[in-house]
């Protein structure tokens, strides 16, 4: 039976005790004893709890650690595009209209 459903009849029969008509000493012993169980169940349901936490909680980081990490996108740096060799100098520019043939 799982812990959770023994606190649950622990709990009912806790609760339906007083009307069974048994003899006082039972009584005491009977809730004596089901309390104990309960506590001790409660504490075992927390306890699996908190390891089932704990290890989410170590996969959550491992795999944060192991994530790749990103780069920042780099800046584009635009450069003019280079001189041509066969660009003509000043001097060498034939002005329109001045044809010597």
């Amino acid at each position: 039976m799982s812990k959770r459903k023994t606190i649950l009849w622990l709990g009912i029969l806790v609760a339906l005790l007083p009307f069974l008509g048994l003899p006082s000493s039972w009584k005491t012993a009977i809730f004596f004893v089901s309390g104990i169980l309960i506590a001790w169940n409660s504490f075992q349901l927390n306890k699996h709890r908190q390891a089932k936490r704990i290890k989410q909680e170590r996969k959550r980081k491992e795999e944060i650690i192991s994530a790749p990490i990103s780069q920042p996108p780099q800046p584009v740096i635009i450069t003019p595009p280079p001189a041509e060799a066969n660009q003509t100098s000043p001097e060498n520019r034939e002005i329109p209209g001045s044809h010597t043939g």
